[in-house]
């Protein structure tokens, strides 16, 4: 009866047995199902990361030249400021000019009309130191003829 007991229990036992062997290999077979998934996803996940690291090489490389582009940009900004500087320096010195000319020229037309005036006093004069001259010769001519 004891072997029959134990027979019993062995072939309960072994029904168990081949029930979780049954269970592992299910387990088995959906652990290497998603083992498959896992693979695929993190194949197309390297992919991505792949195409994600060459967009993000490009955008580097165009922000190295954006960078390239600002540095000659300032510097041709500073250029131009000291030349802005240089010009308004000039603009500066040649209004000086300018005002130191106007008074000379408001100078000189004075003195061109003092000048002017002081002709036209000589003029007059000549003219009539000219006729006082002739009045004197014409005088002259007839003492010389009456004598």
């Amino acid at each position: 009866a004891r072997a029959e007991a134990a027979e019993g229990r062995l072939a309960e036992v072994e029904a168990r047995l081949d029930q979780a062997v049954r269970g592992a290999a299910e387990a088995h077979s959906e652990a290497e199902r998603q083992a498959a998934e896992l693979k695929k996803a993190a194949a197309v996940l390297a992919a991505e990361n792949a195409s994600v690291e060459g967009k993000l090489h490009k955008e580097v490389e165009k922000v190295d030249k954006a960078k390239e582009a600002l540095k000659v940009g300032i510097a041709e900004r500073k250029q131009l400021q000291a030349e802005v500087k240089a010009l308004e320096a000039r603009l500066s010195t040649t209004s000086r000019d300018e005002q130191k000319s106007q008074g000379r020229l408001s100078s000189a037309a004075e003195v061109n009309r003092e000048l002017s005036s002081e002709r036209d006093t000589l003029a007059a004069q000549l003219k009539k130191a000219s006729r006082e001259l002739e009045a004197l010769q014409a005088t002259r001519a007839k003492e010389v003829s009456a004598a």
